[in-house]
């Protein structure tokens, strides 16, 4: 959610409900993160105008096998995961961006990757890499 305080937890909460009701539909994320989107719009809508400006937010969401061991991820919006390889390697992926929840009208591109066994996948909030004093433009 962009921004802090009671309105933007509130926010997260029902987006977070939204995400494990979609899940359950076992659609995958591209398609997911178009409903979730859609769930932003209705939110602003029912919303309307209000001090805080319009809802939106980050998400990537990701679908692991673990038998196949392949996995399928996409973004809105969201800083890109780093995958930290068996051998100690770490590099981040470099995954289409896609929109930010709540703008609408634009697409998700999942991909798809095989990942060896023993593989990390490390997933973070845009919040532990911003800082006021610097451009985050890097990843």
């Amino acid at each position: 959610m962009f921004g802090h305080g009671l309105r933007s937890a509130v926010t997260m909460g029902r987006l977070r409900t939204a995400v494990r009701n979609f899940s359950t539909l076992d659609l995958p994320p591209d398609d997911l993160l178009a409903r979730l989107d859609d769930v932003v719009i209705q939110m602003n809508t029912e919303a309307g105008t209000c001090e805080d400006g319009i809802a939106g937010a980050t998400c990537l969401y990701a679908i692991y096998d673990p038998v196949s061991h392949s996995c399928a991820m996409a973004r809105a919006g969201h800083f890109p995961p780093a995958i930290v390889h068996p051998d100690g390697r770490a590099e981040l992926l470099d995954l289409p961006a896609g929109p930010p929840l709540g703008v609408g009208g634009l697409r998700f591109e999942a991909v798809e990757l095989e990942l060896p066994e023993a593989t990390q996948v490390v997933l973070y909030t845009d919040g532990l890499i911003e800082d006021r004093r610097r451009d985050v433009g890097w990843v």
